[in-house]
């Protein structure tokens, strides 16, 4: 049946599409804007020696060495010379890649997208317009259903899939667009993560977003394209990297060096702090959701 549901939705998505899609650049009644995300990398270290990487600033602050809020982590600097990047988790994906194999977790989540086993949707709530918009919601949810893709192997734009509750709950982070750029959080998200034989929810804390949006004038939808970054709970670490197909020794000094990297929420009671910072860059294309 459900299947059935799916098939009927996807002959009616570019109506439906049509119906309820206004011209982004203008004064519009509260539409929904999805998508489906086509691409996922975590965000890197570029250089540690120069403090340059990829992410954003998740705590508000910009920590020097020996600030006693990030336990001593020295924020790092993004490529475009914004100061306080959180992302200590970009230290370890050496450290992991060398005990995944060959291919790195970038490609492994590229392989994922395509073949439908890492389907995860993003929809913009309440926009009005999507060059500047006071309040927005963003719905995070996976996905379900199986994607097409062209001769080149990119995503077909305006597929539709259904919201897999079983898989993860939905997450609802608030927002606005200043400029053409969607600014999301702090608030808390869930990530469905599933990638070759391991799958768990990312759990994600005090998450930021930004977004460059790029409506589409002919289909009109918006494509999405920017990083979201938040805190993992070191607690946590442990049981996703044991789903990792890597021996107990590797799993034994991740789980001691995400502890010793961990920046963000210190604990008074520990004298530590909890969490460690990460980032992921991606991009969605335009889709249709079922509610």
């Amino acid at each position: 049946m459900k299947a059935r549901l799916l098939a009927l939705a996807a002959l009616l998505a570019p109506g439906l599409l049509a119906c309820s899609s206004e011209p982004a650049s203008g004064t519009a009644t509260g539409q929904t804007q999805s998508g489906v995300i086509t691409f996922a990398t975590f965000a890197r270290i570029l250089d540690e020696e120069g403090r340059l990487a990829e992410g954003l600033n998740v705590d508000g602050l910009v920590s020097p060495d020996g600030d006693a809020a990030s336990c001593g982590k020295r924020d790092y600097v993004s490529p475009e010379g914004e100061p306080g990047v959180d992302n200590q988790f970009g230290g370890l994906m050496p450290t992991i890649e060398s005990k995944v194999g060959n291919e790195n977790l970038g490609q492994l989540l590229a392989t994922a997208i395509a073949n439908g086993q890492l389907l995860i949707l993003m929809s913009v709530e309440g926009l009005d317009d999507a060059v500047n918009d006071d309040a927005v919601t963003v719905k995070i949810a996976a996905g379900e259903g199986i994607p097409l893709l062209d001769s080149q192997g990119k995503f077909i734009t305006y597929q539709t899939f259904g919201v897999d509750l079983e898989t993860a709950p939905t997450s609802r982070v608030p927002g606005k667009v200043r400029n053409g750029v969607l600014e999301m959080g702090p608030g808390e998200a869930v990530l469905p993560v599933r990638v070759l034989d391991a799958k768990f929810n990312l759990d994600l804390h005090g998450v930021v977003g930004r977004f460059a949006l790029t409506p589409d004038e002919k289909g009109g939808g918006v494509a999405m394209k920017g990083t979201i970054s938040g805190g993992l709970e070191t607690a946590d670490f442990k049981g996703i990297i044991e789903k990792l197909n890597i021996n107990k020794d590797a799993i034994s000094a991740a789980v001691t060096l995400v502890g010793l990297l961990a920046d963000l929420h210190y604990d008074d009671n520990l004298g530590t702090c909890t969490q460690i910072s990460a980032g992921l860059r991606v991009e969605a294309t335009p889709a249709f959701v079922i509610p």
